[in-house]
């Protein structure tokens, strides 16, 4: 289930990658906080040039699968 902030039509428009500002968005943390769960392995990223970039459909799997 998605939070009540983003909604289904919303993350369908999402293009394939994110970054952390929409992954907090979409699990409802600070965009810090999610670089710091990605950095702990905690929920799946890749920093790539300094930057964490998230697949969408791993985020959006993770959250439902809550």
């Amino acid at each position: 289930m998605l939070p009540e902030n983003f909604t289904r039509a919303e993350v369908q428009n999402l293009p394939f990658a994110i970054g952390k500002h929409e992954v907090g968005r979409i699990i409802g943390r600070n965009p810090e906080v999610v670089a710091r769960l990605a950095k702990r392995g905690q929920i799946p990223g890749r920093l790539v040039g300094g930057r964490w970039i998230f697949s969408t459909k791993q985020i959006i799997e993770l959250v439902e699968g809550c």
